[in-house]
């Protein structure tokens, strides 16, 4: 049974979801984390927590970020609502979990978290934080963008020739009409449910501004080189169909250690692939984690084999 949780820490008090699987450690592969994209929150990951044989083989966590969902506010936005901040939170987060592996799953907003971490661990800056070894990071609709790439790769970031002014992006306005709230939460996936549209008007605006004018100026990681240099093995993972990503742009980069040799692309799916068809996103899931846990060493096959998936 999926269980709701909540930690105090000083960026504010973070909600999380967790699913423990019923058998003993040995039997059981590493923990996945899924982070979410922005306004939006751990909810659309709810099916996968509540997937019966995930369930069996992996214990899960599904966190709202400062500002989203069942998670409060920021104490201090303006060092919390950014992709460093938001990393840093999870930072103080984990220790608290007691793990020793850990996979990270993040969508759009939260891929570039999830890379920010990633750097933040293999650059030494959390050392002697009771801090788990990261073995694998999937992204989802987060394209590793450098300096000045932004427009390179979010297409909703371009301006037309010959428009005034910034195109109005819903993802970095702070104050959000009823319409507007409608029209972000709408647009988000391919398969809209109402509560998209609850989370949306929940989410701390200043969240959205914060987060966006510093991502434009680069206030944190060079995610392009990044992934150039890191040996952790990254899955990029993304909708054919992407409505806000430039999948060129994606696959022209250079990964030191693409998983499979290839960015992955879903036929007639969007920005969200796992929420949108999971029949389809899972096997792909599967395969990764496997590899991640093949890595680390661990006969991840044979717990497979145990409980027949």
């Amino acid at each position: 049974m999926v269980q709701t949780r909540t930690l105090k820490s000083t960026h504010g008090t973070i909600c999380y979801n967790v699913e423990y699987p019923g058998a003993t450690p040995k039997e059981v592969g590493d923990p996945i984390l899924f982070i979410h994209g922005n306004s939006t929150s751990k909810q659309i990951f709810t099916h996968i927590l509540e997937t019966h044989h995930w369930q069996r083989n992996h214990p899960m966590f599904a966190i709202d970020l400062p500002g989203h969902g069942d998670s409060s506010d920021s104490f201090t936005p303006n060092e919390t609502y950014t992709q460093p901040g938001y990393a840093k939170a999870i930072a103080s987060w984990l220790p608290h979990m007691r793990l020793s592996k850990l996979m990270i799953v993040g969508w759009s907003l939260g891929g570039h978290i999830a890379l920010e971490l990633l750097a933040t661990i293999e650059n030494g800056e959390l050392a002697g934080q009771d801090i788990p070894e990261i073995i694998g990071v999937m992204i989802v609709g987060s394209p590793p963008v450098g300096p000045r790439e932004v427009p390179e790769g979010f297409t909703t970031a371009r301006r037309d020739e010959g428009e005034e002014g910034e195109h109005v992006i819903f993802a970095a306005t702070k104050d959000l009409s009823e319409e507007q709230i409608q029209e972000f939460a709408k647009g988000m996936t391919f398969r809209y449910e109402p509560w998209m549209t609850d989370v949306v008007r929940r989410t701390d605006g200043r969240a959205r501004e914060i987060m966006w004018t510093a991502f434009e100026k680069m206030e944190g990681l060079n995610q392009r080189e990044f992934v150039a240099r890191t040996s952790n093995l990254l899955a990029v993972v993304n909708g054919a169909s992407e409505p806000f990503i430039d999948l060129e742009f994606v696959k022209s980069l250079k990964y030191r250690n693409l998983w499979e040799g290839k960015c992955h692309e879903l036929e007639g799916l969007g920005h969200a692939p796992f929420w949108e068809d999971w029949g389809r996103f899972e096997p792909i899931l599967k395969r990764w984690v496997m590899d991640c846990e093949k890595k680390a060493g661990k006969d991840i096959e044979g717990i497979y084999r145990e409980t027949g998936k």
